[in-house]
């Protein structure tokens, strides 16, 4: 029976995993998706950074220094209720380029951190994918959706897991690889439908 795995309602972004470092969430990420992931559609990798539109010209600076960002994006500015104009600024980077681009965050996020006049700052990744059949292997699990991936590498660091699975045993081996690897923890009470979990076999311990 295919199963979906979606994260809390009104909550997107349901793993939190503030534990690792940008970088460490970008390894166990991209190991998840080379070995157990057949990519369709990688998305957009996006830089997004909220700031007061007065005193932002530092900021955009410093954030288009770096050819990482270099290319397609959007600069817009917006009235707040209180008076103020925020500056958002966004930009749009390679697939490529996600690794040098965590690397930057991390030297970069610090300085963000310090100023006043950032409001917001993200890094996030969207893939679409359906699982491999065997770890590593060129075939896919069949009969089923579709699966979407995302990581926001800026703090709160935290992942979305929008999974479709062939059966529970699929689910219960998807869930104790992630374990293992230390990306995140599925929780049986977000799988659909329930009754499919209420009617599986009790996993062995």
């Amino acid at each position: 029976m295919p199963i979906t795995y979606m994260p809390p309602k009104g909550q997107i972004w349901g793993h939190g995993v503030g534990r690792l470092s940008a970088w460490q969430l970008f390894e166990r990420s991209e190991r998840f998706l080379r070995e157990r992931a057949l990519i369709l559609d990688p998305g957009e990798t996006e830089w997004r950074v909220t700031c007061e539109a007065g005193s932002s010209d530092a900021v955009t600076a410093a954030f288009d220094a770096s050819p990482l960002v270099a290319g397609q994006g959007e600069d817009v500015e917006m009235s707040t209720p209180d008076g103020r104009t925020l500056r958002f600024v966004t930009r749009k980077l390679p697939a490529a380029s996600l690794g040098d681009a965590v690397r930057w965050l991390e030297a970069l996020e610090p300085e963000l951190r310090g100023r006043g006049d950032v409001r917001d700052f993200s890094l996030d990744q969207h893939v679409v994918f359906r699982w491999r059949a065997s770890p590593g292997g060129a075939d896919a699990v069949p009969g089923i959706y579709a699966s979407t991936f995302g990581v926001c590498y800026a703090r709160p660091r935290c992942v979305t897991t929008c999974f479709a699975f062939a059966s529970v045993e699929h689910y219960r081996e998807i869930k104790r690889y992630l374990q293992e690897i230390g990306l995140v923890a599925l929780s049986d009470k977000h799988v659909r439908p329930k009754k499919a979990m209420a009617e599986a076999p009790r996993e062995a311990t």
